[in-house]
């Protein structure tokens, strides 16, 4: 049965999937493909339903937080939101947010990925890819502890890569 309120979109990227390729416009209205924001491979995507809104806020903080930790690590970090981008810009600007923003309102870039919408706005989740490989995915993203659930996800995925 589906619901009304709730898009699946297509199958969710799998674990050993690659980047999508994709392309998109960012907080700036550049044009964007995904891959090219990959340092050597390595990238977190996390999907967020609003810019500004309190639980978004804090997930884009946390990342921003941690982003340091994270470039260490050789990790690049991108956020996708349904927004315009000029409300992306107004956002990133506002909360000192260290990585771009990627518009998303015509849903490619989660079609890619397969996140699905509830109510019109895209499913909270986050996606990490380690030298262009899906590693790891979380589809009920924290808020507040985004950041330190990737870094945990990416040591987790080193001590046990060969």
């Amino acid at each position: 049965m589906s619901l009304p309120f709730f898009s699946p979109s297509r199958p969710l990227l799998a674990k050993g999937d690659g980047i999508p390729v994709v392309q998109t416009m960012d907080d700036t209205g550049t044009p964007v493909a995904l891959r090219d924001l990959a340092r050597d491979g390595s990238l977190v995507v996390f999907f967020y339903p609003m810019s500004g809104t309190p639980g978004c806020t804090r997930q884009a903080c946390s990342l921003r937080d941690a982003f340091d930790d994270m470039a260490g690590l050789g990790l690049a970090v991108v956020g996708v939101c349904r927004d315009a981008p000029a409300a992306l810009a107004r956002f990133r600007e506002r909360r000192q947010l260290p990585f771009p923003l990627l518009s998303d309102p015509d849903g490619l870039v989660a079609g890619a990925f397969g996140v699905g919408t509830i109510f019109g706005v895209l499913r909270r989740s986050a996606f990490l890819f380690h030298q262009g490989t899906l590693v790891w995915s979380d589809l009920k993203a924290s808020t507040v502890h985004q950041s330190r659930d990737i870094l945990a996800a990416m040591a987790e995925h080193l001590a046990g890569a060969p």
